[in-house]
């Protein structure tokens, strides 16, 4: 472990120089977290409580409030990324791994916050399924961030990750989606997990991008998110696991509905139980809100697999 012990825990809670003004939010719910805001020019300090109402409104309102200063955290804790950490905590090799589909625009920022995580060794494998040009900019990318290359022609998404997975050589795995971005101690608190015994560790996945999607991404991703709701972006897995269940499904394929990484999870739970999973609300990664803008509300939702008979049971 290197750096100072005031600089590790000033890195750990991460919370600093923001702003002036001093918030408190609220949500309404005795069962699930809510998010408690010390905003000042020192400290902004995110934490779970048991408080029914809100001090700054009353029900969707202080809620929403809530949700938003939390996003605006979250983004600020992303920025934090884009530099090396005060401190970095040394352990057992973790594999990351990227599916990508020409993703030249965001692999970079993505990239950028693995290398700067308070934990170490990471070794990042790309499983790319670009056409060509796309492929030679997407190797050019992980050869500056000295990330292992792999290509993957077949276009399947379940299939790209269990691909970079046989190539992984890390005793854990996390799979992210090339859109998403890490706040630095992502990977240290899912591993920190696993440690305390579980199989399968995850965090909050908000948007990080926007307001009123951000804020009800928060809300959806972080308060109210199923422990077993193992989405594909930010899950971490034991690698002995993950290949004694046999990996993603690759008859589940997203593009025609299906939920292959809710799938992942369910399985992980019938093979080990329902306590072999962690939620961990208050470590979070960023999404990009392209989705979104792209297909809009409605289609969006359509393409995410929640639908019919092809909607994986949580």
């Amino acid at each position: 472990m290197q750096g100072s012990r005031e600089n590790q825990l000033s890195a750990k809670k991460g919370w600093s120089r923001c702003s002036n003004l001093t918030f408190l939010a609220c949500r309404v719910s005795k069962r699930s977290p809510i998010a408690i805001l010390s905003v000042n020019k020192y400290n902004v300090l995110a934490m779970s409580g048991e408080i029914v109402g809100g001090v700054l409104g009353s029900g969707f309102v202080g809620a929403f409030l809530g949700a938003y200063i939390t996003t605006r955290v979250v983004v600020y804790r992303i920025g934090q990324a884009a530099s090396p950490p005060a401190y970095q905590v040394m352990g057992r090799l973790v594999s990351v791994v990227i599916p990508t589909l020409m993703e030249e625009e965001y692999l970079p920022k993505l990239l950028e916050t693995i290398r700067n995580q308070t934990y170490q060794p990471i070794e990042i494998v790309v499983a790319d399924s670009s056409p060509p040009p796309a492929n030679d900019k997407t190797l050019e990318i992980c050869q500056a961030y000295e990330a292992r290359y792999v290509f993957v022609p077949k276009l399947n998404l379940p299939h790209a990750r269990n691909a970079g997975a046989m190539e992984a050589r890390g005793e854990i795995l996390v799979f992210v989606d090339a859109d998403c971005l890490f706040t630095p101690t992502y990977i240290q608190d899912v591993v920190a997990a696993l440690d305390e015994g579980y199989v399968l560790a995850h965090g909050a996945d908000p948007v990080a991008e926007g307001i009123f999607f951000a804020a009800a991404s928060l809300m959806l991703r972080s308060w109210f998110k199923p422990k077993a709701y193992t989405t594909g972006r930010g899950i971490a897995i034991w690698k002995s696991a993950f290949n004694e269940i046999g990996g993603y499904d690759e008859r589940l394929d997203p593009t025609q509905g299906y939920r292959e990484d809710l799938d992942l999870g369910k399985r992980v739970r019938q093979r080990y139980g329902s306590k072999a999973i962690q939620l961990l609300r208050t470590s979070y990664l960023g999404e990009s809100a392209r989705r979104i803008k792209y297909l809009g509300t409605a289609e969006w939702n359509k393409v995410r697999g929640v639908r019919g008979s092809k909607t994986i049971p949580i």
